[in-house]
């Protein structure tokens, strides 16, 4: 037979593991994604009066009010401001797919053998 003291080991040895197999298996629900406001602003000016005001360690995404620009601005865990990286893009509206108009392959060979007889200078 094993000492007493062996098996109280191995007993704590055992609680011990199935306490770290319950906490595995234990729910931990995911944090929610937060999702960044826009904030606009009016040009590169209004970009730059908000790197201005910005806290040290930020980083933004602005939109620019007049025209389809918007801007990246941020300041270091210093406070200071990164060059202001900007571009334009395209604004593009919602509209219905065009549906594209297609030729069998019948029409396609009677408009190749007109195509053929006009070069042949036949009357059609």
């Amino acid at each position: 037979m094993f000492p007493q003291n062996n098996l109280d080991n191995y007993q704590r040895q055992a609680n011990e593991l199935l306490n770290k197999i319950g906490q595995l298996q234990q729910y931990q629900p995911i944090p929610p994604v937060p999702v960044p406001q826009i904030d606009y602003v009016n040009g590169i000016d209004g970009a730059k009066e908000y790197l201005r005001n910005m806290p040290a360690g930020g980083k933004k995404i602005l939109m620019d009010q007049e025209e389809a620009k918007f801007f990246v601005v941020s300041k270091d865990a210093n406070g200071t401001p990164a060059p202001i990286a900007f571009a334009s893009f395209i604004l593009e509206t919602e509209h219905e797919p065009i549906s594209p108009e297609y030729v069998t392959k019948a029409d396609f060979d009677a408009a190749m053998a007109e195509l053929k007889g006009m070069l042949r200078g036949e009357q059609t």
